[in-house]
């Protein structure tokens, strides 16, 4: 499994790397396979702010 996240990170970018709870990493497994990188942009962000919500 860790093998798996650290290729995936490398993928999307250091984007990924303010991602470390579990449940994150359940949402990247489940959209990783996307391959296109622009689309993938935009959904990464959007979960960004909707996690910083969610913490806060």
């Amino acid at each position: 499994m860790r093998v798996e996240t650290t290729r995936v990170q490398e993928k999307i970018g250091t984007r990924t790397q303010y991602c470390v709870c579990n449940i994150c990493r359940h949402r990247f497994k489940r959209i990783v396979p996307i391959t296109n990188a622009p689309v993938r942009k935009g959904m990464v962000e959007s979960w960004d702010n909707r996690r910083l919500a969610s913490r806060k």
